[in-house]
């Protein structure tokens, strides 16, 4: 049986301003519950990486002009769910089209990975790490999957020809581990 607990959902735009009310509530939620402060600490980090990832992200794709009417209407999710002894982090957003499959090769080349060698992967990525046109290293997926310590789950959906609604669900389980 399912013992879900929605702890955290925003449906909208994610401007700088509303990152910080974002984490501010979650870390108030989260440190309602009884679970580990590693724990804790481990779902925070994945929520600033997503809420900052979103921000970043569909602006880029704001900024490259999308005339279409679903990317102007576009809904952001963000959920954090309680689910049995693990917490679900649901994080959308849209992409440009040209990004889907650079996007998707990263997750699943992290997929693949075991712990030990996404630990040699960043390492890696973060001494030959340049910024991207976005703002970031390209690092975000490894950290996700390193801190989460699950398999990242991901969809897209064609919102236009030339945007994607893109989807990540991160799953935490509520123990410590290393």
């Amino acid at each position: 049986m399912i013992d879900k607990r929605v702890i955290l959902v925003y449906n909208g735009y994610i401007k700088f301003e509303t990152i910080e009310i974002l984490l501010s509530k979650v870390k108030s939620e989260l440190n309602g519950l009884e679970i580990e402060k590693l724990v804790k600490k481990r779902i925070f980090n994945i929520m600033v990486e997503c809420i900052e990832n979103i921000h970043k992200y569909t602006e880029w794709v704001k900024d490259r002009g999308s005339a279409d009417p679903a990317f102007n209407a576009k809904i952001i999710i963000e959920a954090l769910e309680l689910e049995d002894n693990a917490f679900v982090i649901t994080a959308g957003n849209p992409i440009l089209a040209v990004a889907v499959d650079g996007l998707k090769k990263r997750i699943d080349t992290v997929n693949k990975m075991n712990r030990k060698k996404l630990k040699k992967h960043y390492k890696l990525a973060i001494e030959s790490s340049e910024i991207n046109p976005k703002g970031g290293a390209g690092l975000g997926i490894i950290d996700i999957a390193l801190k989460s310590g699950n398999r990242l789950d991901y969809y897209f959906e064609q919102i236009s020809d030339d945007v994607y609604y893109y989807t990540l669900k991160i799953k935490v389980s509520n123990i410590e581990s290393d």
